[in-house]
């Protein structure tokens, strides 16, 4: 072999593929969702446990008003409990209400959950500034954003077309995971669905927003109707892994919902 790609590259050299791993090969380190059945779903040989890793890009969808953001702050909760930093942006509710419902479902002063303290734009280069200054002051790990259609390409060839737009967003959000070593969760709409269960496909406008993750969650609740005959959502409901990467397992869970806390029902 020639000597030139022999060394270890300090550039953009090519060389073999083991002179390009940091860490020899092996995978890189878990984060536990602090569901059992997704985190076994997400496991390795070696592992008794998986889970989200570095760069990874995780997809939330379900519904309007079913759960998405609930999921999320349950999920930001657990990891918080671990220690693991969060880093939260929500554009349709404000910090006060994000925070209220944090502390309802037991989250103390103490915690390491963070946000900025004003949502300035939803461009993706300013979400990427954010997180390495969150990265620096608190070493923040993981990133929720809620949700997509409040953002924007950090292109300035920006296209017109919704469907590529959301597409480059999702690439950019993949590319800012993989680049700054966080974890990115994202809340992305589907389009109207009745009488089934949400699939990926259903994902709004947008195949590139799926193709782009590394796993994918639906969320649903359970409907019933009052009194009035209105459409109501019942505190239970199913959360399924629509797509996984690392393994292809495709757990679902049944849960109810106590205090805006999920809980895994048996059976």
């Amino acid at each position: 072999m020639d000597q030139t790609f022999q060394k270890i590259a300090t550039g953009d050299y090519v060389v073999p593929i083991k002179d390009a791993c940091i860490h020899d090969g092996e995978y890189a380190e878990s984060y536990q969702l602090g569901y059992y059945i997704f985190d076994y779903a997400m496991k390795v040989p070696n592992e008794k446990l998986g889970g989200v890793r570095n760069g990874d890009l995780i997809i939330i969808t379900g519904k309007s008003g079913e759960g998405k953001t609930t999921f999320m702050q349950n999920i930001a909760l657990k990891m918080n409990n671990n220690t693991l930093p969060c880093l939260f942006f929500s554009y349709e509710v404000t910090p006060d209400n994000i925070y209220a419902k944090f502390k309802q479902m037991g989250f103390s002063d103490e915690g390491v959950i963070f946000a900025p303290k004003k949502i300035i734009t939803g461009n993706t280069k300013w979400i990427k500034e954010k997180i390495i200054e969150a990265k620096e002051k608190y070493y923040v790990k993981n990133v929720f954003i809620d949700h997509i259609d409040f953002l924007s390409s950090a292109d300035t060839k920006n296209t017109d077309q919704l469907r590529m737009r959301l597409k480059n967003i999702t690439q950019e959000l993949k590319e800012i995971a993989l680049d700054q070593e966080v974890i990115i969760f994202l809340v992305a709409h589907v389009k109207k669905v009745e009488g089934r269960e949400v699939e990926m496909q259903d994902i709004s406008e947008s195949s590139g927003i799926y193709q782009l993750a590394d796993f994918v969650f639906s969320v649903a609740r359970r409907k019933d109707t009052d009194e009035n005959g209105e459409t109501i959502c019942l505190d239970e409901g199913k959360i399924k892994l629509l797509k996984n990467r690392l393994t292809g397992q495709q757990p679902y869970m049944k849960f109810t919902l106590k205090d805006n806390i999920i809980y895994q029902m048996k059976g």
